[in-house]
């Protein structure tokens, strides 16, 4: 059996993956993944409520220069502090780039079980980019309790299931554009009235040699190179015995090298001011005289955000909502209904009882979403209850 296998990590439970094999779904451990994959080909997918997917006009060439100017151009749509992110960034053409961010810690926990198991994945990115595209229009793939939309070549979103009713409308009224949907997985899971007015194709998903194929195609952002760790591990060694020998010869030398040192240093000044510059040049065109390269690059990159292709706050509050729901929301109460309105994003559940809909506050509160209390109604079955969230800071 040489099919390849694609893999993606779980949001709830860092302990557990999901994979599929040929056409069929497994969950289990990381150590399970391993044994079932016997050293064949594999691609591992960062749970899609875990990653950030945007694409935006960047005026670079190059994906060195991309990626330094790319977190600057996206800041004020994320949901974090740049300094907790980890950024991968792939060429989309004619200016465009495709933008993928997720938090450093996850990641870093990615990369630990990877080298606990001793596991080396061909390609390691967001989980929406494996969902197949569809021509003017979206890709929705329904598994388990969770639904990802893939909305463009370099754009998707992941929420539960229980949300497409009110996502969908949302969806649509930002994309006026989209002609089709084509549904893969369990399609009966899905309400096809949010639908209506456009071209409905139902179809079974693709196997796992066929989602990675295509996924190659478009050379996705990596949010890990795990691939290459063992050689860049080979690598850091050799170039740690280089420098210590180096080092030793310097030692030895060290009244020579004093000597010239002085007269290197103006150099390495002169050469570092002209990268500088080479590298505001490079990354921003348009400034045709480089005065402050310091000044000109910030005042660049403010250009740059206003620009910058932007995404509704809507997506921004519903992921953040998202992370709340899977660090243990469902446990106090559940969402009856989601609605979003004049940049507002206004949620009604039902709980057992008034401390069941505090609990929900603090979990609100602690995934960065302020809770504003509209009404509470309490019957026979417990209370029913309507809050407005803040946007995410």
């Amino acid at each position: 059996m040489n099919e390849a296998v694609l893999a993606c990590s779980d949001a709830r439970d860092d302990q557990r993956v999901h994979w599929l094999d040929g056409s069929q779904w497994h969950a289990g451990s990381w150590a399970t993944l391993a044994q079932a994959l016997a050293g064949r080909t594999w691609v591992l997918l960062v749970d899609g409520s875990q990653t950030t997917l945007l694409e935006t006009s960047l005026p670079v060439r190059d994906l060195t220069t991309a990626r330094r100017a790319a977190p600057f151009a996206i800041e004020e749509q994320l949901a974090a502090p740049l300094d907790t992110l980890r950024f991968a960034v792939a060429p989309r053409g004619e200016g465009t780039w495709s933008i993928a961010a997720c938090a450093a810690a996850t990641l870093e926990t990615l990369s630990a079980r990877l080298a606990e198991h001793h596991l080396r994945p061909d390609l390691v990115t967001a989980e929406p980019l494996a969902v197949p595209l569809t021509e003017q229009g979206w890709t929705v793939l329904a598994r388990a309790d969770a639904a990802v939309i893939r909305t463009g070549p370099g754009e998707g979103i992941k929420f539960p299931l229980m949300a497409l009713e009110t996502i969908v409308p949302q969806l649509r009224a930002q994309r006026p554009e989209t002609a089709r949907v084509t549904l893969l997985g369990d399609a009966a899971a899905v309400p096809l009235a949010v639908f209506d007015g456009l071209e409905v194709i139902t179809a079974a998903v693709p196997d796992a040699t066929t989602l990675i194929a295509g996924l190659r195609q478009q050379s996705p952002p990596a949010l890990l190179e795990a691939s290459a760790s063992a050689a860049l591990r080979r690598r850091a060694r050799q170039l740690w015995l280089a420098a210590a020998a180096a080092t030793l010869v310097a030692m030895l030398t060290y009244p020579a090298l004093l000597t010239l040192g002085n007269a290197r240093e103006a150099e390495r000044a002169s050469a570092l001011a002209a990268a500088n510059e080479a590298t505001v040049r490079a990354a921003f065109p348009e400034i045709s005289r480089v005065v402050n390269p310091r000044v000109q690059a910030t005042q660049a990159l403010t250009d740059l955000r206003g620009r910058a292709l932007t995404v509704a706050p809507f997506l921004d509050q519903l992921a953040a909502f998202e992370r709340a729901f899977a660090t243990g929301f469902a446990e106090h109460g559940r969402v009856r209904s989601i609605a979003y309105t004049n940049g507002v994003l206004e949620i009604s559940i039902a709980t057992p009882d008034m401390a069941g809909l505090e609990r929900i506050r603090t979990v609100l509160g602690d995934a960065g979403l302020g809770a504003e209390m509209l009404s509470a109604e309490s019957n026979d079955d417990g209370v029913i209850a309507r809050l407005r969230l803040q946007e995410p800071g």
